[in-house]
């Protein structure tokens, strides 16, 4: 026998000596014994994976938040915002009529327009009391001759998540109000250096529009000698349409901007131009019918001083985060004034969001 053929016979003689002793003693095939094994251990590892990953009691889950919003109220209760007005009194009912709807309702999904949603396809929503809402809300902004019944008067609007939706709405509708004559590079949006930050981000940065920062006095109020002079440049500068994104009640110093007086500065200096105003009501506009009732503020008016506004809802009423937005006159569409009409759902789309909170409205009804 040759040496290679001695150390191969050697070489198999040595496997054998180290083949496992319990798969021969069972008299269990090799194979099949070390697909048992490789079974066993990954049946083992996933019983270790699950057990590391099954979650803890929901009890002490629930125990987890409650003692970190124990925590968080703490520094809550000791902070009080100068300028701010966050209504935090008795807001606890609102979560028991939370509470309420939620037994009855696993989801609320305000997907369509709350004054066009009869005949639509979605119906697990709240739209009836988002319209009520709309419409209450909107008539303490109306002539006191159309108050008994805003419906009647073409009165628009929904609740959106939050004051900047309410505001990126506004503008935008501001801007598709134009005359269909009048060019992009023709529009310009005013708005003040003490308006809430949303409105700069909105203009400069998501919709990069021609726009001017109006200066403001001491006590947050428009400076209107400048308001006059940014009017005259635009004239120059070839601006035919204003729209300006105003504010009842500046965070802080409460300033409140005149509708009135910056449309008729706007026309005197720009006979030809148009104007559409937004009011940012996010702080005043829950209690300005109180301040007009009481302490002779002005009383501006829907569809004649100023063309939308909006009014958030966890500022001066309290409660979940929300804003309603209202106008005089549905969008036709989101594109060019709308959208487009969804067939699944049965609707033409006029908001800016699509999935809205429906447990909103009826908190504040």
């Amino acid at each position: 026998m040759s040496e290679a053929a001695m150390a191969s016979k050697d070489r198999a003689a040595e496997a054998k000596m180290k083949r496992p002793r319990s798969s021969e003693s069972k008299g269990v095939p090799e194979a099949a014994a070390s697909s048992s094994l490789s079974s066993s251990t990954s049946s083992s590892s996933s019983s270790s994976k699950r057990a590391r990953m099954k979650s803890p009691p929901f009890d002490e889950y629930l125990q987890a938040v409650a003692s970190a919003l124990e925590e968080n109220d703490k520094h809550y209760t000791e902070q009080r915002v100068l300028g701010y007005p966050m209504n935090a009194k008795e807001t606890h009912r609102l979560q028991d009529v939370r509470r309420i709807i939620y037994n009855k309702f696993n989801v609320l999904n305000n997907c369509l327009d709350p004054f066009a949603s009869a005949n639509s396809n979605w119906k697990n929503h709240s739209l009836d009391q988002e319209r009520r809402l709309v419409t209450e809300l909107a008539r303490r902004f109306l002539p006191e001759e159309q108050r008994d019944d805003p419906g009647a008067h073409d009165v628009w609007g929904y609740v959106t998540g939050g004051g900047s939706e309410s505001n990126l709405i506004g503008i935008k509708a501001g801007l598709e109000r134009s005359p269909p004559t009048v060019r992009t590079k023709e529009k310009l949006v005013l708005y003040t250096e003490d308006a809430h930050y949303s409105i700069p981000k909105i203009v400069r940065e998501q919709m990069n529009l021609a726009s001017a920062a109006l200066p403001t006095k001491n006590d947050g109020t428009i400076d209107y000698t400048e308001l006059r002079n940014v009017a005259r440049v635009a004239r120059y500068m070839g601006h035919r349409h204003f729209v300006a994104a105003l504010t009842l009640g500046t965070t802080v110093k409460g300033a409140l901007d005149d509708p009135r007086r910056v449309r008729r500065i706007l026309l005197e200096e720009n006979p030809d131009a148009t104007v559409y105003i937004h009011l940012d009501a996010a702080l005043h506009g829950g209690f300005y019918e109180i301040c007009v009732r009481e302490y002779g503020a002005p009383n501006y008016q829907l569809g004649v001083d100023f063309d939308s506004i909006s009014i958030s809802m966890h500022k001066w009423f309290g409660g979940a985060i929300a804003s309603a937005y209202i106008r005089k006159e549905a969008p036709a569409c989101m594109c060019n004034e709308g959208g487009k009409y969804v067939s699944y759902l049965g609707f033409v789309d006029k908001s800016i969001s699509c999935s809205r909170d429906g447990f909103n409205a009826p908190l504040w009804l």
